[in-house]
């Protein structure tokens, strides 16, 4: 047989030695080989990406399964995580290994006590009482499974300065799991000598805003910017038959050569090891993916929009100048072609090539106030004239933009009560990356006075 374990019969209570034999097939003479291994239908995936030991001619793994396994689910790649490789899937329909469950009478009663505190600036502790019957319990953040532990007390490490969490916890055995208990919040204190964090976004399941959709060819994309926090939303897979993604990065490669999320079909422009948030449709799994610091990620029902944000500061060595969007749809299974992606498709040719991704300025994101409308979109505060200048009878105004929005120049002869009129010939469209733009207007030398003022159009 290609893949056998040891015990031939599993059980949840020991571990499993997982022999893979390449020969005649994809891996056959691979120098080294990776499993990609998870359970109960690709939940609590290992990462990253384990080395196989070679035996013989054969390639073993031990894993020791969760309480509540049911199933080990298993295929065989040449790459590390991240990297592009020959996988060997059992022609799509992958491996799934049976566990037998140890002998329990039933699913543990809901933690009691739940406390969280902080511990340090960057460090927060959560607590519960042992609960009886439990032989594992699941951690929680902001609704999203960030852990699972045998202890009644678990260390969240690295969070963000300023910030506030929230935690539930379940405990579980091999019967089954009980309910969440109510959710304790705990906040890190902000840096010295650093401002206010910035007003979290709401993670429900909607988007924020109708005004944060730079795209909507089928799939859609939402992001907004507040501080470094970066807020990116797509609908959610719910039981399409689709895994969703939203795929972000900072430069954009000459050519897709970069292998597609997942082990998905195709390649992408983005760089190796970008970030991106994906939810499954076979499971109930949701969460980001090549990233540091804070992340939250919630809703992957159908109907309601996938969610989640990233500390951009963390995630990537500096800010970047433009950022670089796409949202994805692909088919459940490994090696799953691409269905939909936002921006629409210029080739249909399966991957997404550099012209079919988002470019824009990070700057052009922010909404600092949380009302819905970008800054620069706004008067008074990022939409302001930043220069203005008369040489002869032409008068030249500077004022940041928005990208691709367009504008026009209008004029009056009295301030206060006057009646604007439009300049005719000054309607303009700001360029796809464009933060600032100006305009030159002729003046009629025999005027007093004259004021003008840029106006956003629809």
């Amino acid at each position: 047989q290609t893949v056998t374990t040891t015990p031939a019969a599993p059980t949840e209570c020991t571990p499993v030695t997982i022999t893979y034999d390449p020969t005649g097939r994809n891996l056959e003479g691979a120098a080294q080989v990776y499993i990609h291994i998870g359970r109960n239908l690709w939940q609590n995936r290992v990462t990253p990406r384990p080395a196989m030991t070679l035996a013989g001619t054969k390639w073993q793994y031990t894993y020791n399964p969760l309480p509540g396994t049911t199933v080990i689910d298993v295929v065989f790649t040449s790459a590390p995580e991240g990297g592009s490789g020959v996988w060997d899937n059992n022609g799509g329909a992958d491996w799934h290994l049976p566990v037998t469950s140890c002998s329990v009478v039933s699913a543990p009663p809901v933690p009691a006590n739940p406390t969280a505190t902080v511990t340090s600036p960057s460090i927060i502790q959560f607590d519960w009482d042992d609960t009886p019957g439990a032989t594992f319990y699941t951690v929680r953040r902001g609704g999203v499974e960030v852990a699972t532990t045998t202890e009644s007390t678990w260390f969240d490490i690295g969070r963000a300065p300023g910030t506030t969490y929230s935690y539930t916890v379940s405990a579980g055995n091999g019967v089954g799991s009980s309910a969440e208990t109510a959710a304790v919040s705990a906040s890190t204190p902000p840096p010295t000598g650093v401002s206010a964090p910035p007003i979290p976004f709401v993670m429900d399941g909607a988007a924020d805003f109708p005004d944060y959709r730079l795209s909507n060819p089928g799939m859609t994309i939402y992001a907004a910017l507040r501080g470094s926090i970066l807020y990116v939303a797509t609908w959610a897979p719910g039981a399409s038959g689709n895994d969703h993604f939203i795929m972000l990065g900072a430069s954009a490669l000459a050519s897709a050569t970069t292998i597609a999320p997942w082990a998905k079909a195709g390649t992408t422009a983005l760089p190796v090891a970008s970030p991106f948030l994906a939810a499954e449709s076979s499971g109930s799994y949701i969460g980001w993916f090549n990233v540091n610091g804070a992340t939250t990620a919630t809703a992957r029902t159908a109907g309601q929009q996938m969610e989640g944000t990233v500390d951009l500061a963390s995630a990537f060595p500096a800010l970047p100048a433009d950022l670089y969007l796409t949202a994805l749809a692909y088919q459940t299974a490994d090696a799953g072609i691409l269905g939909s992606q936002a921006p629409a498709a210029v080739t249909a040719n399966g991957n997404v090539d550099p012209n079919e991704l988002l470019r824009i300025p990070l700057e052009a994101l922010r909404d600092e106030d949380a009302n819905g409308i970008y800054d620069r979109l706004e008067p008074g505060k990022s939409f302001v004239v930043t220069q203005a200048a008369r040489s002869g009878n032409t008068f030249s105004l500077t004022w940041k933009c928005f990208p691709g929005r367009s504008y026009k120049i209008q004029t009056s002869t009295n301030l206060e009560n006057g009646t604007w009129t439009d300049v005719p010939g000054t309607v303009m469209t700001t360029g796809a990356t464009d933060l600032e733009t100006s305009r030159s207007v002729p003046l009629d030398p025999l005027d007093a006075k004259r004021f003008f003022r840029v106006q956003l159009l629809p």
